[in-house]
């Protein structure tokens, strides 16, 4: 489990990766693009599954807040934008979003906020890149369980039921119960009398 921090640290070495990184001005559109689907995933807990489904309409920016769709395994629901998804979201669909469509003529983009056709490629990229920066990090499922744990800490288990989109009260007192046996096994581990 990555703690908020590691996860906000996360997050700030991806956006800050140097230009010298980006072989081309396509790497530099797609790490653009890539930084506000890592947001999404680390400050509003969303899956590869979720990430593909947000179309452009759904977003809010006057309000900071992002509309998730639901879905056959979560429910609908409003969350809040943090500060620093701001701004590369605003330079993403003003910028870099219609780069990416001319780079990617006569396909059938819809209204999604990220136009491809697999949203697991997608986040396999962004998890490679992440997995380099911090060997800790394993998967997405690590970083939505993460965000969901710390929002355990902070808020009641009704709240984030509804941030999580989950539709049973159970898939988050699972989480819950994950975040005890971490604790267990932390104890075992750094206990004084061992």
């Amino acid at each position: 489990v990555l703690s908020p921090d590691q996860l906000d640290k996360l997050y700030q070495d991806f956006c800050n990766l140097p230009e010298w990184q980006h072989r081309s001005e396509r790497a530099r559109l797609i790490h653009q693009r890539d930084t506000v689907i890592l947001g999404l995933m680390i400050y509003q807990g969303l899956d590869s599954g979720q990430v593909i489904k947000v179309e452009l309409t759904h977003l809010n920016l006057e309000e900071g807040q992002i509309y998730i769709p639901s879905s056959r395994k979560s429910n609908a629901r409003v969350l809040q934008l943090q500060s620093v998804q701001i701004l590369p979201l605003k330079t993403y669909l003003d910028k870099t979003l219609p780069q990416l469509l001319e780079m990617q003529q006569g396909q059938d983009t819809g209204d999604y906020l990220f136009p491809v056709k697999k949203s697991s490629d997608l986040v396999a990229r962004i998890i490679r890149q992440l997995k380099r920066i911090d060997p800790d990090v394993d998967s997405s499922r690590q970083i939505r369980a993460s965000v969901i744990m710390g929002w355990l800490r902070q808020h009641n288990i009704r709240q984030v039921q509804y941030m999580a989109g989950h539709k049973s009260i159970r898939s988050t007192e699972s989480y819950r119960l994950q975040d005890l046996t971490d604790l267990t096994r932390q104890l075992e581990l750094f206990h004084p009398l061992r």
